[in-house]
Formats: C-alpha cells, structure tokens, sequence
C-alpha cells in the first residue's frame, strides 16, 4: 500500500522532471532559433555574393533570375510566391530577383561614397538603370547597374 508521503514525494519528482523537460525545450528552441538565423543569414550572404559575382563577371551573361523583376515568377502559384517575404526560399528559387541586384548597386555605391570614393559615374548609370527598370526595359536595367557596379571598380 502506497501512503501520502510516498505520493507527495513521486509529486515533487514529476516536477522535477517538468521543470527539466521544460528547460531542456527551451534550450532546444534557442539551438532552433539560431540555427535558422543562421542559415538566413548564409543564404542572403550567399546570394548577394552570387550577385556581385555575376555583376563584376567580364562576360555578359547575367542569370536570367537577375534580369527579371520579382514579379515575374516560374511558378504556377504566382499569388502565394508575391505575398511572400522578399527572402522566402521560394522567391529566391522562382522568382526574378532584379530589385535585390539594384539593392547591391546602391548598397555598393554608398559603401564606395562612405570610403570617400568618387562615384559620380556609378550614379549616373544607376540612375539610368532605375529609369529603364521604371520603363520596364528590364534586360537594359540589369545591364547598367552591371555597368555602375563595375564603374566601381568590381567587389
């Protein structure tokens, strides 16, 4: 026969073990947590690194994906892939990724000006390269902010 002391003792083990369990769910979220950042983080690297490759390249062949605007997708969901955050794992894979190119040129540029650099005439061939990309001359827009990138003197 098992007496209230005997009970109240197993008691106090299983919150024991809860409170175990718990911590150790918790340090489970937190390796979770910064393996995903992680990961993220690497990717955008990664791509952003793929992009200044294609961009300093001497020859002139841009991804395809490069020269085309987010909207336009190689998806049948086209709905979901534009709702999406701009760094989804599905946008990156399917749809054009021009804005994040013409984010790399302007970050590019202001990381040269910062550094006291001369970038006259990178501006002049981004601001081009945002007037045929607002015309929708995408093939021309990717190509002069391959022209600014390059005025900078490459990676």
């Amino acid at each position: 026969m098992v007496d209230s002391a005997t009970i109240q003792a197993l008691f106090e083990d299983t919150k024991i073990v809860h409170a175990d369990l718990a911590m150790h769910d918790g340090n489970l979220h937190t390796r979770f947590n910064t393996t995903d950042k992680f990961l993220f983080n690497f990717r955008n690297l990664n791509l952003r690194l793929n992009i200044e490759a294609n961009l300093a390249s001497p020859e002139d062949e841009p991804h395809a994906l490069l020269a085309l605007p987010r909207r336009i997708c190689i998806s049948t969901d086209l709905e979901t892939l534009q709702q999406t955050e701009p760094f989804a794992p599905e946008v990156i894979a399917g749809c054009g990724q021009l804005e994040l190119v013409r984010d790399t040129v302007q970050s590019a540029i202001d990381m040269n000006k910062t550094a006291g650099q001369n970038v006259t005439s990178a501006e002049t061939e981004f601001q081009a390269a945002v007037n045929h990309y607002n015309n929708g001359a995408w093939k021309l827009a990717y190509a002069r902010f391959r022209s600014a990138y390059q005025k900078l003197g490459g990676p």
